[in-house]
């Protein structure tokens, strides 16, 4: 059954008044999923993380409802209220007071700001939002956070991003850093609403929407919630390369090869030129169907497009290993040394072994793979040779 924004959001508010609160935000998550700009869905997630205690996290759903409907007294009051909790008064009644302009007689409005006065002329300008650096400085810090995102040091990530979601609150970029860095310090959750706050606010950004779904992935039982989300993407995006990818490398975990294979073939109508990416994911989909032909050609014109691709190689030799015939594996090696592609001393020497004990060269074999152990590997390539 396919299920629109709609239904899940219909679902939550049966959930809602059911009080089966964690029930509600997972519908919730799914009708974001459908749909990332939905204001009322980002408004109550963030009004259900910050009632259990969670005001960091729902920081980024109540920014962007207001973000969505900024004139919307209901979504500014719940976010200055988040503000107040994390210890961000002076920002909490720059907002409140931002939001009094647009609705200088409501009610709700003027008693909040009653108990959180605007203090002094530095809170007029931070407008619940921005804190004002210059250029330079922004660049600095942004160039900051990508070293220490290449680094994987996912606590200095966290930490620079939870600032400069105040510098450039607008930036998908600077939030799906937060999301990178909160899922590997502060929670999955956070890095879940940090990356929802991405898409609202780049919903054609393809990236944002691959980080959203490993987020989901990592939470047990929503590998549904996962597919729904790349399936989603590609409607949003378009027919986006690595949005396929990441979709077939789902279907392929859980060994759905036709189905990742009607994929790829309705990505190789959309995608133009070629993909050598996709190919070598559509070689590992006919392999398992048993098309070994259909995959060797495919091989062969993935190979005269890219022969330097080391991924498409290194995918050919495992394609070559399940065959007796040695000959391919060993002209494979011949393109890759030819090409350039520098394999390392212990995968070559376990390939040559592989090639001698198949040419029944026992004598060969034998010496290739004992260079072939000397040499570093990881666990399975280990306990292979």
């Amino acid at each position: 059954m396919t299920y629109l924004a709609e239904d899940f959001m219909q679902e939550a508010n049966t959930l809602l008044e059911a009080k089966s609160f964690s029930a509600a935000s997972l519908a919730l998550c799914r009708a974001l999923d459908m749909n990332p700009h939905l204001a009322k869905a980002h408004y109550i997630l963030g009004a259900l993380l910050l009632q259990s205690g969670q005001a960091a996290t729902s920081l980024p759903c109540l920014m962007t409802a207001d973000m969505l409907q900024p004139n919307n007294p209901q979504f500014i009051i719940a976010f200055s209220r988040a503000l107040l909790d994390i210890g961000q008064r002076e920002r909490a009644a720059a907002n409140l007071a931002r939001a009094q302009m647009a609705n200088p007689a409501n009610a709700a409005l003027n008693q909040a700001i009653a108990q959180c006065p605007v203090a002094g002329t530095d809170a007029a300008t931070l407008d619940g939002f921005r804190s004002p650096v210059s250029k330079v400085e922004l660049n600095r810090l942004m160039a900051q956070a990508t070293r220490a995102l290449e680094r994987n040091n996912h606590k200095q990530v966290y930490q620079l991003a939870s600032d400069l979601v105040w510098v450039a609150p607008q930036s998908a970029v600077v939030w799906t850093m937060l999301g990178q860095g909160a899922g590997a310090c502060s929670s999955s959750i956070h890095g879940e609403m940090c990356a929802r706050r991405a898409i609202a606010i780049a919903p054609k950004d393809a990236e944002s929407w691959i980080n959203l779904s490993r987020i989901v992935r990592e939470a047990p039982e929503r590998q549904d919630d996962c597919e729904r989300i790349l399936r989603s993407a590609l409607q949003i995006c378009g027919p986006e390369e690595n949005i396929y990818s990441a979709l077939c490398e789902l279907l392929f975990s859980t060994n759905r090869y036709r189905e990742g294979l009607a994929l790829l073939e309705e990505a190789t109508r959309m995608i133009s030129p070629p993909s050598v990416n996709l190919m070598r994911l559509q070689i590992d989909a006919l392999q398992h169907s048993g098309n070994m032909d259909q995959a060797s050609a495919l091989l062969e014109r993935a190979l005269q497009l890219e022969p330097a691709n080391h991924e498409l190689i290194a995918a050919g030799f495992k394609f070559y290993e399940a065959q007796v015939d040695p000959a391919p594996m060993l002209a494979l090696l011949k393109t890759a040394r030819k090409a350039g592609v520098g394999l390392g001393e212990g995968v070559e020497a376990d390939l040559m072994a592989r090639v001698a004990l198949r040419a029944g060269k026992l004598d060969d074999a034998y010496t290739h793979i004992t260079n072939a152990l000397r040499a570093a590997a990881e666990d399975v390539q280990m306990i292979s040779r």
